[in-house]
């Protein structure tokens, strides 16, 4: 083997180390992104289920299922829903019956309504 081959498969290895450096720094970028934006969904997602919680407040008591149900809900747009209605609701009832939301183990009685 000559001083040029034995050069030539370091500079190999050294571009394909390089190569993989730059994968694994671009994949913690993708990653950062990804975890900021998720981060972003679930900020949103929660400001909405506080604010239609605190809307419903002020129409009586809220049920601890329907508390948690609100605050467990992962998409912005339905939660966003959810407050739109909270503020017009008449009633904690009212609200109910339009979401269709329901306590754990009941039937839903407007199956039409579901998860809006």
């Amino acid at each position: 083997m000559s001083i040029f081959e034995y050069n030539e498969e370091e500079e190999m290895k050294k571009l394909r180390e390089g190569e993989q450096e730059i994968g694994e720094k671009r994949g913690r970028a993708e990653g950062k992104i990804e975890g900021k934006r998720e981060g972003k969904i679930e900020g949103k997602s929660e400001g909405f289920a506080r604010s239609c919680l605190f809307a419903l407040e002020s129409h009586g008591t809220v049920a601890e299922w329907l508390k948690k149900q609100i605050m467990e809900e992962t998409d912005p747009e339905a939660v966003e829903v959810w407050m739109q209605m909270a503020v017009t609701t008449d009633s904690v009832e009212d609200f109910i019956e339009k979401t269709g939301l329901k306590a754990p183990g009941m039937v839903n009685p407007y199956p039409e309504k579901e998860h809006l």
